[in-house]
């Protein structure tokens, strides 16, 4: 059984026998967590629509219409009809959240 657990290990780049130190470095050399990029919001004009983008492969965007409204997961452009404000932060497992992006619409 260890047999075949060595060499599915080796075949698949399995790190489960790593110390947790060494894929620490390895995720973030230098021990320094790596930051997500802020995101960019482009208006488009016909039709009406914001569309969000991360420059950090892997990201998930969240968005949120006011300043104390609820963050909603990006998944399509926004038809911005009536809305005044779009804000967008990006995060990416392992990576430090993105700052604030603010557009006044």
């Amino acid at each position: 059984m260890r047999t075949q657990l060595e060499r599915w290990s080796e075949q698949t780049g399995d790190l489960g026998g790593t110390p947790e130190e060494d894929l620490i470095e390895r995720m973030w050399p230098g021990r320094k967590q790596p930051v997500t990029a802020v995101p960019t919001i482009a208006i488009k004009d016909k039709p009406k629509l914001a569309i969000i983008r991360c420059a950090t492969d892997g990201a998930s965007i969240g968005y949120r219409l006011s300043d104390d409204g609820p963050w909603q997961l990006y998944s399509k452009p926004i038809e911005r009809e009536g809305i005044k404000m779009l804000q967008a932060k990006a995060i990416r497992i392992g990576y430090k959240e993105s700052q604030i992006a603010t557009m006044d619409l």
